[in-house]
């Protein structure tokens, strides 16, 4: 009788197990297709178990805004490719995301502007291309735009990024800037209007063979560069909130 009872009680257990690991399998495969890929679903998951501090990561131009081109380059493709790589990046050690776009769609300065208000991000990245139309060929490099009043948190946010970079080996630093290109005290819209330290990045001419290299050849190192200078400016952020 006893032995009987062990029997329905273990064929019970296995019964359960199995209908378990068939109702989980179908509920992830459902998840799955939702995402449209394992990638995708494999992401998903990390950012739900992501907690802190957001950092802002913004794609410059997009959809019907194609920005520059050269060399087969077009800048809105160029922008979104490496910010989705440093969005991966951080992502991967630990810290959340905010895209004001992740995908080729059409998004105005206002609403990438709101996306980063409204998640109350520790700070703002806009990742750009630069351009040259003139005669010279040597043109080349990465610089760093601020608020032209910038204070210390976004200077040093500009200064660890660009550092991280020009430690590549590869890029030339054309340095850090106030305001724009424009007028040395008019600052960038979407730096003008949030409400975190910002900053933007020109990163390389699509003009120059070199900077399209950059990007075309070394866009993991690249991107993991950019990371690694916002995860510096996050930790010193947070030492030095701590010690207040």
């Amino acid at each position: 009788m006893d032995t009987r009872k062990r029997r329905r009680k273990s064929s019970n257990v296995r019964f359960a197990l199995v209908w378990t690991a068939v109702l989980v399998t179908s509920l992830i495969g459902i998840d799955i297709a939702h995402f449209g890929s394992v990638p995708a679903w494999a992401k998903g998951v990390r950012r739900y178990f992501l907690k802190g501090p957001a950092i802002c990561i913004d794609a410059g131009h997009g959809g019907e805004d194609a920005g520059a081109s050269s060399g087969g380059q077009i800048e809105k493709e160029q922008t979104l490719r490496i910010a989705q790589l440093v969005e991966d990046d951080l992502e991967s050690d630990g810290i959340r995301v905010i895209m004001t776009r992740d995908d080729d769609s059409t998004t105005s300065l206002e609403s990438r502007v709101q996306t980063a208000n409204d998640a109350g991000a520790l700070g703002f990245v806009s990742i750009h291309r630069n351009m040259y139309n003139g005669t010279k060929t040597d043109v080349k490099g990465v610089e760093i735009w601020t608020s032209h009043d910038a204070g210390e948190a976004e200077t040093d946010l500009a200064r660890l990024v660009l550092e991280h970079l020009t430690e590549t080996g590869y890029i030339t630093s054309r340095g850090i800037k106030g305001g724009s290109m424009d007028d040395p005290e008019t600052d960038y819209y979407v730096i003008r209007n949030t409400q975190m330290p910002s900053i933007l990045i020109e990163l390389g001419f699509l003009s120059s063979e070199d900077d399209r290299a950059m990007v075309e050849e070394y866009a993991d190192v690249t991107a993991r560069a950019i990371a690694d200078g916002i995860e510096d400016w996050m930790n010193e952020q947070t030492e030095t909130e701590s010690s207040r």
